[in-house]
Formats: structure tokens, C-alpha cells, sequence
């Protein structure tokens, strides 16, 4: 299996103690599949529109869809750089009140 590094899907690999091959970016995950260094590319491909055309110019298939757990996302900000910290929460809160957020993560996640 193919994996990108740094992702969840290679953090789930290694938990689960399954055998894969690390590529530094997604375009060398898919080049691997396409040589045959892989049988399988584990990522979160059948929900990407942009990928469709190259799933189907190969002849892949998605063989099955997993829902991966994860600890969600953060953003981190330099130790005492409050004035920022005070701006992005700011900034988050709004968006959770207009409803941006919510649109986003239904457009995106579900």
C-alpha cells in the first residue's frame, strides 16, 4: 500500500501495523500505482472530484470506502503572541455564528 507521509491515513497504517511504502507527496503515491510499485494507494481519493479523470484513464477502482479516526486539526500560534491568538478566535467565533463553518464542513467532511 502507498500512503502520503505525514497523513492520517499513514498514521492509521502504522496503528493498524500494516505494510506500506511512504511517498512524500500524493502525485508520487498515484505514480507509484500507475508503475505497479503498489497494488493499493490509501488516501482520500473517492471523495476528490479533481482526481476522477486519472482514476478512470487507469482502470482503478475504489475497492472500498473507511472512515479513518482522527484528532481533527489545530492551528498553533508562537508562545505569547496573544494579539494573534486573540484575531483567529475572534475570527472562528464568527464564522461559527454566521454559519460559514458549518457550510464548510458539510460541503467538505460529509
Amino acid at each position: 500500500t502507498a500512503v502520503q507521509s505525514g497523513t492520517m491515513q499513514e498514521a492509521h497504517l502504522r496503528r493498524m501495523g500494516y505494510r506500506h511504502l511512504i511517498f512524500t507527496t500524493e502525485p508520487e503515491v498515484l505514480a507509484a500505482l500507475v508503475a505497479g510499485q503498489v497494488d493499493l494507494a490509501l488516501g482520500p481519493f473517492e471523495t476528490r472530484a479533481d482526481i476522477r479523470d486519472f482514476i478512470a484513464e487507469y482502470g482503478f477502482d475504489y475497492l472500498y470506502s473507511e472512515t479513518i479516526p482522527d484528532e481533527g486539526v489545530a492551528m498553533a500560534v508562537c508562545k505569547g503572541n496573544t494579539a494573534l491568538l486573540a484575531s483567529l478566535n475572534i475570527a472562528l467565533d464568527g464564522i461559527r455564528d454566521d454559519g460559514t463553518l458549518a457550510s464548510l464542513e458539510n460541503r467538505w467532511f460529509e
